[in-house]
């Protein structure tokens, strides 16, 4: 039985291992989209024909979500629902799983999602240090490390139908992190690998190893909202959390800089918690994107916003791209590690250097036109002589005395 979650649809068929490799097709075999590589993109989707705006690139399911730590009890670990207030219904083995009924609390152990082996390393989470943020990307971490375990032998290396091969080529930026935001990733890394070794015989994964993996979720995350949660419609953004070694990113998610990508639509405030998806992750960044995504209920579409000729790259934008350019610039270089070299980053650049260039030469020309008129107006007002020297208070005492005994 394959996982849910795992398989994404292109245009209607499954993406998931030709994503790594190569191209995906359409019904009628024209290619839809193909996957390139380079040094300074990484892998990327280019239009294999020419798309319509509207079209739908793609269609996916979310891999992995976790909730952030100080929403555990009001968001259900099942289905996602926002109960606004604290939950009643939970795991008394381990206590870190809530629920807004029975029937999520079933459903979520029949699909695994709450496995015995689960709930055993999750009942060592009340002894953690780490804050809310940071634990939902640990909890991810821990069902996508499942996900590997659980799998059958002769699929373990690759991960198989779990995704785990696919989520092994996500971007990390684990050795881009400040030292402080790196040591507090590999301190919660190195607590989970500890509960995990207490309760699974099998010899964990090394600890820099799982830094990675911790980097992989919190670089290609997307935030779940308060708002998104109660419409049914979790719109990526940067949170009100973001911050280098803060909680989520600046208005959507994150963790540990805090960060997360985003799509086009209302700014939303109070993030709830994370999810993961894979193929969707497979598209870069522009601030002119050809594409936009929408999610709902752990689901995904990327749609195309104009028309694409055949080859030309597939990209969304991962924050607000109607903010200045300079914060831009910012939230993406504290967020996502890169510099934007796409047009409109350029064209920002071009425009930003001109008025520095124009501002300084006219500063210049300033300041040699007062100096000028200061000169001017001095020698008119001595009559073309020198200005008499000005006198201090006992110059002009002494004067007025002289005066006085001359009389």
């Amino acid at each position: 039985m394959e996982e849910a979650g795992v398989k994404g649809l292109l245009c209607g068929l499954p993406l998931y291992e030709k994503l790594v490799t190569g191209s995906v097709e359409c019904k009628d075999g024209e290619p839809v989209a193909v996957v390139s590589f380079d040094e300074a993109r990484g892998r990327y989707l280019v239009a294999g024909s020419s798309l319509k705006q509207g079209d739908v690139v793609l269609r996916s399911d979310a891999f992995e979500r976790g909730i952030l730590g100080n929403y555990k009890k009001r968001v259900c670990s099942f289905c996602f629902k926002d109960a606004k207030k604290r939950l009643h219904i939970h795991c008394r083995d381990c206590e870190q799983a809530w629920y807004c009924s029975e029937a999520c609390r079933e459903a979520h152990k029949r699909s695994g999602g709450h496995s015995l082996l689960h709930c055993k390393i999750l009942s060592g989470f009340g002894s953690s240090k780490f804050n809310g943020a940071m634990e939902s990307i640990i909890k991810i971490l821990l069902a996508v490390l499942l996900k590997r375990v659980e799998a059958e032998p002769s699929r373990r290396g690759g991960g198989g139908g779990t995704g785990y091969e696919l989520f092994n080529h996500l971007q990390s930026h684990a050795d881009d992190l400040l030292p402080r935001s790196k040591k507090d990733l590999k301190d919660a890394c190195s607590f989970l690998r500890k509960q995990m070794q207490r309760h699974h015989e099998e010899a964990p994964l090394p600890l820099d190893e799982l830094v990675h993996h911790a980097s992989r979720i919190e670089s290609n995350c997307f935030g779940i909202f308060e708002e998104a949660a109660e419409a049914g419609d979790q719109g990526p953004s940067t949170s009100a959390e973001g911050g280098e070694g803060d909680a989520p990113r600046g208005e959507g998610s994150g963790g540990v800089n805090g960060s997360s990508q985003q799509q086009r639509g209302p700014q939303r405030d109070v993030m709830l918690g994370r999810e993961v998806y894979l193929e969707a992750s497979m598209f870069n960044h522009s601030c002119e994107p050809t594409c936009v995504m929408s999610r709902s209920s752990g689901a995904c579409e990327v749609s195309l916003l104009r028309d694409v000729d055949r080859g030309e790259e597939l990209t969304i934008s991962y924050i607000d791209e109607t903010k200045p350019g300079a914060h831009r610039r910012k939230e993406l270089k504290r967020n996502y590690h890169f510099d934007c070299h796409c047009r409109k980053c350029e064209l920002d650049l071009l425009a930003l250097r001109g008025g520095k260039k124009y501002n300084h030469l006219h500063k210049k020309k300033a300041k040699k036109k007062g100096k000028g008129r200061a000169s001017k107006e001095g020698s008119a007002g001595s009559g073309g002589g020198a200005a008499p020297p000005a006198m201090n208070f006992e110059s002009q005492v002494d004067q007025a005395m002289q005066k006085f005994l001359a009389l």
